[in-house]
């Protein structure tokens, strides 16, 4: 591996050591000060969301002690005279709540390759990502360098089979993926919903997970059952079985696409069509006793305060 590889695969400690001679402030501590608004964040940051207490308690830190860990920045290749963040958003932004004016910085002009990588690794290594972000973060790497997963694997110090499985997550639907970013289903469980591939079971089974009707063990096996029988159990499977479909069922299966997003749109809440032409059902989701009410004023409806939760 070329030695700019390998400095790059021990994460942001090599960087700063191989940068420690290269700026020195009049104490000759290796790193310079600069003004805090003369910095901009990374454009290409995979970090997106950053936890308001998390940054407040940091704030607090730095107030008492300082900053202990110097940003690593690059000079924008845009604005002459500011800097964009490789690595240390999280710190920028607690400074500013520190009211901070001035923050010790390590200045290296890398490549915009070089730069994602490095902000990348740097919340990857601290566990600071979301999956949802990692595999954006990756994504955007990748597409950035033009690299096959196993060289993006190694610049970023994970295994083929963890990079992989990332990506993959890549694949559904953004519904699910934010539910994945939001914590209410894990990233294990998302991964386990792409071995089905019909759209409207798939949705199905995660409605199930959404409300905690299915554990990690019920997962498993509904997926290996699917696998198998190309259809989800009889107990949860309102499809009609394969010997009765038509084909003016078949037929209906693109139009029932069609109404679920017209009427999910018009309704602004998920609808779901189960069945065939003769005979089926249609259903609304709602995940808070406000949107109830508020679906059940498009019917011209009012709730009554005796109304159960579990219609």
């Amino acid at each position: 591996m070329p030695p700019s590889n390998k400095g790059l695969g021990r994460g942001l400690d090599a960087l700063f050591q191989q940068n420690e001679t290269s700026f020195s402030d009049e104490a000759g501590s290796g790193y310079q000060f600069l003004q805090l608004d003369c910095l901009d964040p990374n454009p290409n940051q995979p970090r997106k969301t950053f936890s308001t207490e998390s940054l407040q308690e940091l704030a607090e830190s730095i107030r008492k002690q300082g900053l202990l860990q110097p940003l690593l920045v690059r000079p924008s290749h845009r604005t002459p005279g500011r800097y964009e963040i490789i690595a240390g958003e999280r710190r920028w932004r607690a400074c500013h709540l520190a009211q901070l004016e001035q923050l010790p910085v390590i200045v290296s002009d890398i490549s915009d390759t070089d730069a994602m990588i490095l902000g990348l690794m740097e919340n990857l290594q601290r566990e600071d990502l979301n999956p949802v972000e990692e595999a954006e973060g990756l994504r955007r790497l990748q597409e950035l360098a033009g690299m096959g997963q196993e060289e993006l694997a190694q610049r970023v110090g994970k295994s083929r089979s963890g990079t992989a499985n990332s990506l993959r997550l890549l694949k559904l639907e953004p519904e699910i993926l934010e539910a994945v970013r939001e914590q209410r289903i894990g990233a294990s469980q998302a991964r386990n919903l792409l071995a089905i591939d019909d759209a409207d079971i798939r949705w199905q089974v995660f409605q199930l997970l959404l409300q905690n009707r299915l554990t990690i063990r019920d997962l498993e096996n509904l997926i290996t059952y699917y696998r198998e029988e190309g259809k989800l159990p009889d107990y949860l499977s309102q499809q009609p079985s394969e010997n009765r479909k038509t084909s003016s069922d078949s037929g209906f299966k693109g139009l029932k696409k069609r109404l679920q997003q017209q009427m999910s749109h018009y309704f602004d809440t998920p609808v779901r069509i189960r069945g065939s032409q003769d005979k089926g059902s249609v259903s609304f989701s709602y995940n808070s006793r406000q949107e109830l009410s508020e679906l059940l004023q498009k019917f011209g409806l009012q709730e009554d305060d005796n109304v159960s939760r579990e219609t």
